[in-house]
């Protein structure tokens, strides 16, 4: 249990690190404001993470950063359809 946990503290804080606000109902859930006013947002569970933005530009920026921090293991999907945690995300319609 406590190798659970230490992973999820560096999970963690990655993100914080980037300066985004962890959400104080679900620890699993942060936000920042972006310079131009946008709001991006970081999910996860476990190793999984689910990033979105309206301005994809932001989002490719954060994957850098956590691609400098765990190399190429990190997977990254494009696209209004992706899996996550094996469901299938679809917003191809508004």
């Amino acid at each position: 249990m406590l190798s659970v946990l230490l992973f999820y503290r560096k999970l963690r804080k990655e993100p914080e690190e980037y300066v985004v606000t962890m959400n104080s109902y679900d620890t699993c859930v942060a936000n920042m404001t972006t310079k131009l006013g946008d709001q991006l947002t970081i999910l996860w569970h476990v190793n999984d993470f689910k990033v979105s933005c309206k301005n994809t530009f932001e989002v490719t920026n954060l994957m850098c950063y956590l691609r400098g921090i765990y190399g190429e293991k990190v997977t990254v999907h494009h696209g209004a359809r992706g899996k996550c945690l094996d469901m299938l995300l679809d917003f191809t319609e508004p």
